[in-house]
Protein backbone atom coordinates (compact mmCIF):
# COMPACT_ATOMS: atom_id res chain seq x y z
CA UNK A 1 0.00 0.00 0.00
CA UNK A 2 1.29 3.45 -0.91
CA UNK A 3 2.10 5.39 2.26
CA UNK A 4 2.97 8.67 0.55
CA UNK A 5 -0.39 10.36 1.38
CA UNK A 6 -0.05 9.44 5.07
CA UNK A 7 3.58 10.56 5.20
CA UNK A 8 2.60 13.86 3.56
CA UNK A 9 -0.20 14.26 6.09
CA UNK A 10 2.24 13.72 8.97
CA UNK A 11 4.63 16.28 7.46
CA UNK A 12 1.80 18.80 7.25
CA UNK A 13 0.86 18.18 10.89
CA UNK A 14 4.43 18.67 12.09
CA UNK A 15 4.81 21.86 10.07
CA UNK A 16 1.49 23.20 11.35
CA UNK A 17 2.61 22.58 14.94
CA UNK A 18 5.92 24.33 14.27
CA UNK A 19 4.15 27.41 12.90
CA UNK A 20 1.48 27.45 15.63
CA UNK A 21 1.38 29.32 18.93
CA UNK A 22 1.28 26.06 20.89
CA UNK A 23 3.40 26.37 24.01
CA UNK A 24 4.41 22.70 24.35
CA UNK A 25 5.33 21.90 20.76
CA UNK A 26 7.56 18.96 21.69
CA UNK A 27 4.63 17.03 23.18
CA UNK A 28 2.45 17.82 20.17
CA UNK A 29 5.17 16.61 17.77
CA UNK A 30 5.38 13.34 19.68
CA UNK A 31 1.61 12.89 19.68
CA UNK A 32 1.36 13.55 15.94
CA UNK A 33 4.16 11.09 15.14
CA UNK A 34 2.69 8.43 17.44
CA UNK A 35 -0.82 8.45 16.02
CA UNK A 36 0.28 8.86 12.41
CA UNK A 37 2.53 5.78 12.60
CA UNK A 38 -0.19 3.90 14.46
CA UNK A 39 -2.64 4.50 11.61
CA UNK A 40 -0.11 3.30 9.01
CA UNK A 41 -0.06 -0.21 10.49
CA UNK A 42 2.32 -3.13 9.88
CA UNK A 43 6.02 -2.40 10.02
CA UNK A 44 5.33 1.21 11.05
CA UNK A 45 3.64 -0.01 14.23
CA UNK A 46 6.66 -2.14 15.06
CA UNK A 47 8.89 0.91 14.65
CA UNK A 48 6.45 2.85 16.82
CA UNK A 49 6.57 0.14 19.50
CA UNK A 50 10.34 0.54 19.73
CA UNK A 51 9.96 4.31 20.01
CA UNK A 52 7.27 3.84 22.68
CA UNK A 53 9.64 1.87 24.91
CA UNK A 54 11.76 5.02 25.19
CA UNK A 55 10.53 7.01 28.20
CA UNK A 56 11.88 10.26 26.68
CA UNK A 57 9.56 9.88 23.70
CA UNK A 58 6.48 9.08 25.80
CA UNK A 59 7.16 11.59 28.57
CA UNK A 60 4.99 14.68 28.88
CA UNK A 61 1.98 13.71 26.80
CA UNK A 62 1.10 10.00 26.90
CA UNK A 63 -1.01 7.94 29.28
CA UNK A 64 -2.00 4.28 29.73
CA UNK A 65 -4.13 4.39 26.57
CA UNK A 66 -1.06 4.76 24.36
CA UNK A 67 0.36 1.48 25.69
CA UNK A 68 -2.31 -0.32 23.66
CA UNK A 69 0.13 0.00 20.75
CA UNK A 70 1.73 -3.16 22.16
CA UNK A 71 -1.50 -5.14 22.09
CA UNK A 72 -4.37 -3.81 20.03
CA UNK A 73 -3.05 -3.79 16.48
CA UNK A 74 -5.81 -3.98 13.89
CA UNK A 75 -6.50 -7.55 12.72
CA UNK A 76 -6.37 -8.17 8.98
CA UNK A 77 -8.55 -10.86 7.37
CA UNK A 78 -6.87 -14.19 6.61
CA UNK A 79 -7.87 -17.83 6.60
CA UNK A 80 -6.02 -19.72 9.34
CA UNK A 81 -6.58 -23.00 7.47
CA UNK A 82 -4.31 -21.77 4.67
CA UNK A 83 -1.33 -21.73 7.04
CA UNK A 84 -1.48 -24.97 9.05
CA UNK A 85 -2.35 -28.64 8.60
CA UNK A 86 -5.92 -28.68 9.94
CA UNK A 87 -5.86 -32.47 10.31
CA UNK A 88 -3.57 -32.12 13.36
CA UNK A 89 -6.14 -30.03 15.28
CA UNK A 90 -9.32 -30.96 17.09
CA UNK A 91 -10.39 -27.34 16.73
CA UNK A 92 -9.09 -24.02 15.42
CA UNK A 93 -10.50 -20.58 16.17
CA UNK A 94 -10.95 -18.62 12.97
CA UNK A 95 -10.61 -15.22 14.67
CA UNK A 96 -7.30 -14.01 16.05
CA UNK A 97 -7.26 -13.38 19.81
CA UNK A 98 -4.14 -11.22 19.62
CA UNK A 99 -2.38 -9.20 16.97
CA UNK A 100 0.99 -7.56 16.65
CA UNK A 101 2.79 -5.54 14.05
CA UNK A 102 4.01 -8.58 12.12
CA UNK A 103 1.74 -11.41 13.27
CA UNK A 104 -1.74 -12.45 14.33
CA UNK A 105 -2.27 -15.16 16.92
CA UNK A 106 -5.00 -17.79 16.89
CA UNK A 107 -5.98 -20.36 19.48
CA UNK A 108 -6.48 -24.06 18.84
CA UNK A 109 -6.19 -27.52 20.32
CA UNK A 110 -4.18 -30.42 18.97
CA UNK A 111 -5.76 -33.85 18.66
CA UNK A 112 -3.24 -34.95 21.29
CA UNK A 113 -4.89 -32.53 23.74
CA UNK A 114 -2.46 -29.59 23.95
CA UNK A 115 -3.96 -26.09 23.79
CA UNK A 116 -1.82 -24.07 21.41
CA UNK A 117 -1.30 -20.60 20.01
CA UNK A 118 -0.72 -20.30 16.27
CA UNK A 119 1.33 -17.26 15.33
CA UNK A 120 0.72 -16.37 11.68
CA UNK A 121 2.88 -13.93 9.74
CA UNK A 122 0.71 -11.16 8.33
CA UNK A 123 0.78 -11.14 4.51
CA UNK A 124 1.06 -7.35 4.65
CA UNK A 125 4.26 -7.63 6.73
CA UNK A 126 6.25 -8.85 3.75
CA UNK A 127 4.45 -6.97 0.98
CA UNK A 128 6.41 -3.86 0.00
CA UNK A 129 8.70 -4.42 2.99
CA UNK A 130 11.77 -2.93 1.33
CA UNK A 131 9.85 0.21 0.33
CA UNK A 132 8.41 0.54 3.84
CA UNK A 133 11.85 0.24 5.43
CA UNK A 134 13.19 2.85 3.04
CA UNK A 135 10.31 5.14 4.04
CA UNK A 136 11.13 4.66 7.72
CA UNK A 137 14.77 5.60 7.09
CA UNK A 138 13.60 8.75 5.30
CA UNK A 139 11.24 9.57 8.17
CA UNK A 140 14.14 9.24 10.58
CA UNK A 141 15.96 11.96 8.65
CA UNK A 142 13.00 14.33 8.79
CA UNK A 143 11.78 13.88 12.39
CA UNK A 144 14.97 15.34 14.00
CA UNK A 145 14.13 18.65 12.34
CA UNK A 146 11.26 18.85 14.83
CA UNK A 147 12.39 16.70 17.77
CA UNK A 148 15.94 16.95 19.17
CA UNK A 149 18.17 13.85 19.06
CA UNK A 150 18.39 13.99 22.87
CA UNK A 151 14.88 12.48 22.91
CA UNK A 152 15.71 9.63 20.51
CA UNK A 153 18.51 9.18 18.00
CA UNK A 154 16.04 8.47 15.19
CA UNK A 155 18.64 7.81 12.50
CA UNK A 156 20.44 5.15 14.55
CA UNK A 157 17.13 3.67 15.63
CA UNK A 158 15.94 3.35 12.03
CA UNK A 159 19.22 1.83 10.85
CA UNK A 160 19.10 -0.81 13.58
CA UNK A 161 15.39 -1.43 12.94
CA UNK A 162 16.03 -2.19 9.28
CA UNK A 163 18.64 -4.79 10.29
CA UNK A 164 16.49 -6.55 12.89
CA UNK A 165 13.18 -6.51 10.99
CA UNK A 166 14.19 -9.03 8.35
CA UNK A 167 15.47 -11.36 11.06
CA UNK A 168 12.22 -11.01 13.00
CA UNK A 169 10.05 -12.27 10.14
CA UNK A 170 12.30 -15.30 9.58
CA UNK A 171 10.08 -17.89 11.28
CA UNK A 172 12.48 -20.79 10.74
CA UNK A 173 15.03 -18.88 12.76
CA UNK A 174 12.47 -18.02 15.44
CA UNK A 175 11.46 -21.69 15.77
CA UNK A 176 15.10 -22.55 16.50
CA UNK A 177 15.24 -19.69 19.03
CA UNK A 178 12.14 -20.93 20.86
CA UNK A 179 13.57 -24.45 21.03
CA UNK A 180 16.79 -23.10 22.53
CA UNK A 181 15.08 -21.04 25.26
CA UNK A 182 12.55 -23.79 26.01
CA UNK A 183 15.37 -26.24 26.69
CA UNK A 184 17.39 -23.64 28.59
CA UNK A 185 14.54 -22.84 30.99
CA UNK A 186 12.94 -26.29 31.15
CA UNK A 187 13.91 -26.80 34.80
CA UNK A 188 13.68 -23.18 35.94
CA UNK A 189 10.88 -22.78 38.52
CA UNK A 190 10.23 -19.10 37.71
CA UNK A 191 10.31 -18.77 33.91
CA UNK A 192 7.85 -20.35 31.46
CA UNK A 193 8.69 -20.70 27.75
CA UNK A 194 6.16 -22.17 25.29
CA UNK A 195 6.99 -25.50 23.69
CA UNK A 196 7.13 -25.17 19.89
CA UNK A 197 5.69 -27.89 17.64
CA UNK A 198 8.26 -27.81 14.89
CA UNK A 199 6.58 -30.48 12.77
CA UNK A 200 3.38 -28.39 12.63
CA UNK A 201 5.15 -25.06 12.04
CA UNK A 202 6.46 -23.53 8.83
CA UNK A 203 7.93 -20.33 7.43
CA UNK A 204 4.57 -18.56 7.79
CA UNK A 205 3.11 -20.02 11.01
CA UNK A 206 4.50 -21.09 14.39
CA UNK A 207 2.51 -23.53 16.53
CA UNK A 208 3.43 -23.35 20.21
CA UNK A 209 1.91 -23.92 23.64
CA UNK A 210 -0.71 -21.39 24.66
CA UNK A 211 0.35 -19.48 27.78
CA UNK A 212 -2.66 -18.08 29.62
CA UNK A 213 -2.33 -14.85 31.56
CA UNK A 214 -2.15 -11.08 31.00
CA UNK A 215 0.85 -9.45 29.42
CA UNK A 216 2.73 -6.72 31.24
CA UNK A 217 1.38 -4.28 28.63
CA UNK A 218 -2.23 -5.21 29.50
CA UNK A 219 -1.54 -4.62 33.18
CA UNK A 220 0.19 -1.31 32.45
CA UNK A 221 -2.83 -0.09 30.47
CA UNK A 222 -4.88 -1.05 33.53
CA UNK A 223 -7.86 1.00 34.56
CA UNK A 224 -8.44 4.45 35.97
CA UNK A 225 -9.16 3.28 39.52
CA UNK A 226 -6.57 0.49 39.99
CA UNK A 227 -2.80 0.47 39.78
CA UNK A 228 -0.82 -2.31 38.03
CA UNK A 229 0.12 -3.99 41.33
CA UNK A 230 -3.54 -4.42 42.31
CA UNK A 231 -4.53 -5.54 38.80
CA UNK A 232 -1.82 -8.22 38.76
CA UNK A 233 -2.81 -9.45 42.21
CA UNK A 234 -6.46 -9.60 41.16
CA UNK A 235 -5.86 -11.38 37.83
CA UNK A 236 -3.19 -13.95 38.74
CA UNK A 237 -2.56 -13.59 42.47
CA UNK A 238 1.08 -12.64 41.98
CA UNK A 239 3.23 -9.79 43.24
CA UNK A 240 4.21 -7.60 40.28
CA UNK A 241 7.40 -6.26 41.84
CA UNK A 242 8.61 -9.79 42.58
CA UNK A 243 7.84 -10.85 39.01
CA UNK A 244 9.73 -7.94 37.47
CA UNK A 245 12.67 -8.55 39.80
CA UNK A 246 12.73 -12.20 38.70
CA UNK A 247 12.57 -11.22 35.04
CA UNK A 248 15.33 -8.62 35.44
CA UNK A 249 17.55 -11.18 37.15
CA UNK A 250 16.93 -13.76 34.43
CA UNK A 251 17.59 -11.21 31.70
CA UNK A 252 21.05 -10.58 33.15
CA UNK A 253 21.60 -14.28 33.81
CA UNK A 254 21.17 -14.90 30.09
CA UNK A 255 24.01 -12.46 29.44
CA UNK A 256 26.17 -14.21 32.05
CA UNK A 257 25.48 -17.84 31.21
CA UNK A 258 23.47 -18.46 28.02
CA UNK A 259 24.37 -18.65 24.34
CA UNK A 260 21.79 -16.01 23.44
CA UNK A 261 20.14 -12.98 25.02
CA UNK A 262 16.41 -12.21 24.75
CA UNK A 263 16.39 -9.23 22.38
CA UNK A 264 12.82 -7.94 22.53
CA UNK A 265 11.64 -7.66 26.18
CA UNK A 266 8.89 -5.11 25.54
CA UNK A 267 5.81 -5.35 27.80
CA UNK A 268 3.71 -7.16 25.19
CA UNK A 269 6.15 -10.08 25.25
CA UNK A 270 6.13 -10.61 29.02
CA UNK A 271 3.35 -12.78 30.51
CA UNK A 272 2.40 -12.46 34.19
CA UNK A 273 1.45 -15.85 35.62
CA UNK A 274 0.29 -17.28 38.97
CA UNK A 275 2.80 -18.12 41.74
CA UNK A 276 5.02 -15.18 40.71
CA UNK A 277 6.06 -16.96 37.53
CA UNK A 278 6.84 -15.06 34.33
CA UNK A 279 6.22 -16.24 30.78
CA UNK A 280 8.22 -15.05 27.79
CA UNK A 281 6.81 -15.06 24.26
CA UNK A 282 8.10 -13.91 20.86
CA UNK A 283 11.69 -14.90 20.12
CA UNK A 284 12.07 -13.22 16.75
CA UNK A 285 14.97 -11.12 18.01
CA UNK A 286 17.87 -12.61 19.96
CA UNK A 287 21.24 -11.05 20.70
CA UNK A 288 24.67 -12.63 21.01
CA UNK A 289 26.25 -12.69 24.49
CA UNK A 290 28.73 -9.93 25.39
CA UNK A 291 32.31 -10.25 24.22
CA UNK A 292 33.32 -10.41 27.90
CA UNK A 293 30.80 -11.75 30.41
CA UNK A 294 33.19 -10.92 33.24
CA UNK A 295 33.34 -7.28 32.12
CA UNK A 296 29.52 -7.11 32.24
CA UNK A 297 29.56 -8.71 35.70
CA UNK A 298 32.11 -6.14 36.94
CA UNK A 299 29.97 -3.35 35.52
CA UNK A 300 26.80 -4.68 37.17
CA UNK A 301 28.65 -5.29 40.46
CA UNK A 302 29.92 -1.71 40.59
CA UNK A 303 26.53 -0.40 39.43
CA UNK A 304 24.89 -2.29 42.31
CA UNK A 305 27.35 -0.79 44.79
CA UNK A 306 26.32 2.72 43.69
CA UNK A 307 22.63 1.78 44.09
CA UNK A 308 23.48 0.59 47.59
CA UNK A 309 25.03 3.92 48.51
CA UNK A 310 28.74 3.51 47.75
CA UNK A 311 30.28 6.44 45.88
CA UNK A 312 32.95 4.84 43.71
CA UNK A 313 31.89 6.32 40.38
CA UNK A 314 35.43 5.87 39.02
CA UNK A 315 35.09 2.08 39.39
CA UNK A 316 31.83 2.13 37.45
CA UNK A 317 33.50 4.17 34.71
CA UNK A 318 36.40 1.71 34.37
CA UNK A 319 34.08 -1.31 34.27
CA UNK A 320 31.79 0.45 31.79
CA UNK A 321 34.75 1.05 29.47
CA UNK A 322 35.77 -2.61 29.61
CA UNK A 323 32.24 -3.81 28.91
CA UNK A 324 31.13 -1.29 26.30
CA UNK A 325 34.28 -0.53 24.32
CA UNK A 326 36.95 -3.12 25.19
CA UNK A 327 39.30 -2.09 22.36
CA UNK A 328 39.46 1.47 23.66
CA UNK A 329 39.74 0.25 27.26
CA UNK A 330 42.77 -1.88 26.39
CA UNK A 331 44.50 1.02 24.65
CA UNK A 332 43.92 3.28 27.65
CA UNK A 333 44.90 0.54 30.11
CA UNK A 334 48.15 -0.26 28.31
CA UNK A 335 49.39 3.35 28.18
CA UNK A 336 50.15 5.73 30.99
CA UNK A 337 51.29 9.29 31.50
CA UNK A 338 52.56 8.56 35.02
CA UNK A 339 52.44 5.51 37.31
CA UNK A 340 48.72 4.96 36.66
CA UNK A 341 47.18 3.80 33.39
CA UNK A 342 45.44 6.35 31.23
CA UNK A 343 42.17 4.47 31.85
CA UNK A 344 42.60 4.94 35.59
CA UNK A 345 43.40 8.62 35.10
CA UNK A 346 40.35 9.22 32.90
CA UNK A 347 38.08 7.46 35.40
CA UNK A 348 39.43 9.44 38.35
CA UNK A 349 39.28 12.69 36.35
CA UNK A 350 35.62 12.15 35.41
CA UNK A 351 34.82 11.32 39.04
CA UNK A 352 36.63 14.48 40.20
CA UNK A 353 34.73 16.54 37.66
CA UNK A 354 31.40 15.26 38.96
CA UNK A 355 32.43 16.20 42.51
CA UNK A 356 33.57 19.65 41.40
CA UNK A 357 30.30 20.21 39.55
CA UNK A 358 28.35 18.85 42.53
CA UNK A 359 26.76 16.47 40.07
CA UNK A 360 27.07 13.27 42.13
CA UNK A 361 23.37 13.43 43.04
CA UNK A 362 22.44 13.77 39.35
CA UNK A 363 24.59 10.77 38.46
CA UNK A 364 23.12 8.66 41.26
CA UNK A 365 19.64 9.61 40.06
CA UNK A 366 20.58 8.41 36.56
CA UNK A 367 21.80 5.15 38.09
CA UNK A 368 18.63 4.78 40.14
CA UNK A 369 16.51 5.20 37.00
CA UNK A 370 18.58 2.70 35.00
CA UNK A 371 19.23 5.25 32.25
CA UNK A 372 22.14 3.40 30.69
CA UNK A 373 22.63 5.56 27.61
CA UNK A 374 22.22 8.82 29.49
CA UNK A 375 24.97 7.60 31.81
CA UNK A 376 27.37 7.18 28.90
CA UNK A 377 26.52 10.01 26.54
CA UNK A 378 25.10 12.75 28.75
CA UNK A 379 27.09 12.25 31.95
CA UNK A 380 30.40 10.48 31.30
CA UNK A 381 30.99 11.96 27.87
CA UNK A 382 28.54 14.83 27.50
CA UNK A 383 30.61 16.76 24.97
CA UNK A 384 31.82 13.75 23.01
CA UNK A 385 35.35 14.48 24.14
CA UNK A 386 36.19 10.86 24.96
CA UNK A 387 34.93 9.64 21.57
CA UNK A 388 32.98 7.00 23.51
CA UNK A 389 31.61 4.46 21.00
CA UNK A 390 29.89 1.32 22.25
CA UNK A 391 30.70 -1.87 20.33
CA UNK A 392 27.81 -3.33 18.32
CA UNK A 393 27.14 -6.51 20.36
CA UNK A 394 27.15 -4.61 23.64
CA UNK A 395 25.04 -1.83 22.12
CA UNK A 396 22.33 -4.33 21.08
CA UNK A 397 22.33 -5.84 24.56
CA UNK A 398 22.12 -2.48 26.32
CA UNK A 399 19.26 -1.40 24.07
CA UNK A 400 17.38 -4.60 24.85
CA UNK A 401 17.90 -4.02 28.56
CA UNK A 402 16.78 -0.42 28.17
CA UNK A 403 13.49 -1.56 26.59
CA UNK A 404 12.65 -3.50 29.77
CA UNK A 405 13.96 -0.76 32.07
CA UNK A 406 11.83 1.85 30.30
CA UNK A 407 8.73 -0.25 30.94
CA UNK A 408 9.65 -0.52 34.61
CA UNK A 409 10.28 3.22 34.73
CA UNK A 410 6.78 3.91 33.42
CA UNK A 411 5.38 1.56 36.05
CA UNK A 412 7.32 3.46 38.69
CA UNK A 413 5.74 6.69 37.45
CA UNK A 414 2.25 5.19 37.81
CA UNK A 415 2.91 3.56 41.21
CA UNK A 416 5.82 5.23 43.01
CA UNK A 417 9.53 5.72 42.43
CA UNK A 418 10.55 3.15 45.05
CA UNK A 419 8.79 0.38 43.09
CA UNK A 420 11.15 0.88 40.16
CA UNK A 421 14.26 1.40 42.28
CA UNK A 422 13.83 -1.80 44.29
CA UNK A 423 12.91 -3.91 41.25
CA UNK A 424 16.05 -2.60 39.47
CA UNK A 425 18.36 -3.02 42.44
CA UNK A 426 17.04 -6.44 43.47
CA UNK A 427 17.09 -7.68 39.87
CA UNK A 428 20.79 -6.83 39.53
CA UNK A 429 21.50 -8.22 43.01
CA UNK A 430 19.86 -11.52 42.08
CA UNK A 431 22.04 -11.88 38.98
CA UNK A 432 25.23 -10.94 40.86
CA UNK A 433 24.35 -13.55 43.49
CA UNK A 434 23.73 -16.18 40.79
CA UNK A 435 27.26 -15.60 39.45
CA UNK A 436 28.79 -15.77 42.92
CA UNK A 437 26.84 -18.95 43.75
CA UNK A 438 28.39 -20.58 40.67
CA UNK A 439 31.88 -19.64 41.78
CA UNK A 440 32.20 -16.51 39.66
CA UNK A 441 33.01 -16.02 35.99
CA UNK A 442 36.34 -16.64 34.31
CA UNK A 443 38.42 -13.59 33.44
CA UNK A 444 37.45 -13.55 29.77
CA UNK A 445 38.56 -9.99 29.11
CA UNK A 446 39.91 -9.50 25.59
CA UNK A 447 43.69 -9.81 25.63
CA UNK A 448 44.37 -7.76 22.54
CA UNK A 449 42.85 -4.70 20.94
CA UNK A 450 41.92 -4.35 17.30
CA UNK A 451 44.22 -1.32 17.33
CA UNK A 452 47.87 -1.92 16.51
CA UNK A 453 50.48 -0.27 18.72
CA UNK A 454 50.86 2.61 16.27
CA UNK A 455 47.09 2.99 15.97
CA UNK A 456 46.85 2.94 19.76
CA UNK A 457 49.14 5.96 20.01
CA UNK A 458 47.02 7.72 17.39
CA UNK A 459 43.85 6.96 19.36
CA UNK A 460 45.37 8.38 22.55
CA UNK A 461 46.62 11.50 20.75
CA UNK A 462 43.14 12.02 19.26
CA UNK A 463 41.48 11.63 22.68
CA UNK A 464 43.88 14.06 24.36
CA UNK A 465 43.38 16.59 21.56
CA UNK A 466 39.61 16.15 21.83
CA UNK A 467 39.72 16.61 25.61
CA UNK A 468 41.84 19.75 25.24
CA UNK A 469 39.26 21.15 22.86
CA UNK A 470 36.01 19.96 24.49
CA UNK A 471 36.65 19.19 28.16
CA UNK A 472 39.32 21.32 29.77
CA UNK A 473 38.62 19.98 33.27
CA UNK A 474 39.42 16.36 32.43
CA UNK A 475 42.33 17.38 30.20
CA UNK A 476 43.86 19.50 32.98
CA UNK A 477 43.31 16.73 35.55
CA UNK A 478 45.18 14.26 33.36
CA UNK A 479 47.87 16.73 32.32
CA UNK A 480 48.62 17.73 35.92
CA UNK A 481 49.83 14.19 36.65
CA UNK A 482 52.40 14.11 33.86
Amino acid sequence: MNKIPQISKLGSKLLAIKLSDTTNKTSEYKRAIFYSLSEMGGVYIKFLQIMATNSNFMKGWSGPRELSVFENVKIEPLNIYDYVDASAFSYLESTAFASGSFAQVYKGQLKTGEVVAIKVLRPSATQNLNNDLKTIKNLARVIPRFLPSTIIDFKSLAAEFVKTTKAEIDYNREIANIEYFYNYYQHNPNIVIPKVYKNLSNSHAIVQDFIAGPTLAEVMVGSSDKNPIDITKELVGSDLQTQLTIFGTELLNLAFFADYFFGDPHPGNIKLLPNNKVGIIDFGIVVDPPSSRRALYDYMYEYLRVLNGYSHIDRVIKSAFYFCCPDLALVLQNHSLDTNSLLEQVAVAVDSKLVAMRAEATVKDVFAKGQLFKLFYQILDKNGALTFQISETELMMLKSMQVFLSSMNRLGDSIDASFYFYALRDGIAGAVKAVNDRGGLSADYPLSSRYSEAEGYTVIADILASLANKDQFIFNAISSSI
